[in-house]
């Protein structure tokens, strides 16, 4: 049997249940980023929220690439 997808193999054969948590925002240099959770103080960028075309030409805000910030305290 064939299976069409969009889904990595992994996401479609995967039995075990995983619990991630759910992306959320954060600011960084000016720039709104919807990041995924990978620890404490640190993220990978999902999608870059910007209407300006120049902040999608700076390679630091690629999506895929981590980032780390500091919680005030």
């Amino acid at each position: 049997m064939l299976l069409y997808t969009i889904f990595s193999p992994e996401e479609v054969l995967d039995e075990g249940e995983t619990v991630e948590e759910e992306p959320f925002t954060v600011t960084m240099e000016g720039k709104k980023l919807l990041v995924s959770p990978a620890g404490p103080g640190r993220g990978r960028i999902l999608q870059l929220l910007s209407t300006d075309p120049a902040d999608f030409l700076d390679s630091r805000w690629e999506p895929g690439k981590m980032i780390f910030w500091l919680k005030p305290d």
